[in-house]
């Protein structure tokens, strides 16, 4: 079921959460994240990747095509958080695969 209308403020939503608008998501996680800070892994990984958008938007690191496809619509992967350069660039669809053949193979 597909819901267009925001469940707190009935706005019409357009992207993202398919419950909420994009004002109301961000109120709710203001006020979840005071009871649920994030662990240092979830600290450092966050780090990580503003590092990384970072250096996409100054033209310090390119994205390439998906490692999967060729698609240029294209998201970062880190293996290892520690080598935060060392990316593997798939388009959502693969991403998510990637994903799901990583928890399969547990």
């Amino acid at each position: 079921m597909i819901i267009d209308k925001c469940a707190r403020c009935t706005t019409k939503i357009n992207f993202g959460d398919p419950r909420y608008c994009k004002t109301c998501k961000n109120a709710y996680m203001r006020e979840y994240r005071k009871t649920h800070p994030p662990n240092e892994e979830q600290k450092f990984k966050g780090r990580v990747r503003s590092k990384t958008k970072m250096r996409i938007r100054r033209g310090l690191l390119k994205k390439l095509p998906c490692e999967k496809c060729g698609d240029l619509n294209v998201e970062a992967h880190h293996e290892d958080y520690s080598k935060p350069y060392d990316i593997l660039w798939f388009c959502r669809k693969h991403h998510l695969l990637y994903h799901k053949s990583l928890k399969d193979a547990e």
